[in-house]
């Protein structure tokens, strides 16, 4: 293998990961949330950790 297709072989490896470790981050990050402040404002802690997710793949 050269040092050329070293850099793009491991995100390749990484595709199925990457998603299924965002959505285990988000949803530990409302649930926390959610315990925290009571459930009183899941709504927008759900939508915070959607943009933080998104933003994250960027």
């Amino acid at each position: 293998m050269s040092c050329a297709e070293l850099p793009l072989r491991a995100p390749r490896q990484l595709t199925g990961f990457w998603p299924v470790a965002a959505s285990a981050v988000a949803g530990v990050t409302i649930t926390f949330l959610g315990f925290y402040n009571g459930l009183a404002w899941s709504g927008l802690f759900a939508s915070v950790a959607a943009v933080l997710a998104d933003l994250s793949f960027y």
